[in-house]
């Protein structure tokens, strides 16, 4: 098992079936805070969490409207990742567990104060995640692909991985 202060973290934006942005929260990395607005349409997602509990890596904190969180061992130092009007909008973070179930970790409306927040793992019922479920699977592909490279990813890139479920309604391929 890793070491907590050498984690890294992927976060994903999921939007309609398509991974539309990927990045770490890593330790070993001297980045900027990661400000990415919170749409309620998108789900946000946190894998390869590889301890017990996603607190034992993750802390996350209320600041006015926005979520913050941080790696467990940054605390002190700015905080990795700030979704804005996460609150405003009735937010909801999931994971990706170790064994591959996708849960609810953090969700605004059961987190009304300001200040540290904790996480709670709450299952999603079989409709919840039935939409989503080639997404999540290209999600638990691109982390098991990326696993041993996960220090040489810039924080936040673009991804241009879209599914090909449906060809375009008014455009032709060649």
């Amino acid at each position: 098992m890793k070491n907590i202060t050498d984690s890294s973290i992927r976060f994903s934006v999921i939007t309609e079936g398509s991974l539309i942005q990927t990045g770490f929260l890593d330790a070993s990395l001297n980045e900027p805070t990661q400000h990415i607005p919170y749409t309620p349409v998108n789900m946000y997602v946190v894998q390869e969490v590889e301890a017990a509990s996603i607190g034992d890596i993750l802390v996350a904190e209320r600041s006015g409207e926005d979520l913050i969180v941080t790696l467990r061992s940054l605390e002190d130092s700015q905080p990795h990742l700030a979704l804005k009007n996460f609150f405003a909008h009735n937010g909801q973070l999931h994971q990706i567990t170790q064994d591959g179930e996708f849960i609810r970790s953090l969700s605004a409306q059961d987190n009304p104060q300001q200040g540290q927040i904790t996480f709670s793992a709450q299952p999603l019922g079989h409709i919840e995640q039935q939409p989503l479920s080639q997404a999540l699977s290209m999600l638990h592909e691109v982390s098991l692909s990326e696993a041993n490279d996960a220090a040489s990813q810039p924080a936040m890139m673009a991804m241009a991985f879209l599914m090909q479920d449906e060809a375009p309604k008014n455009h032709s391929r060649p």
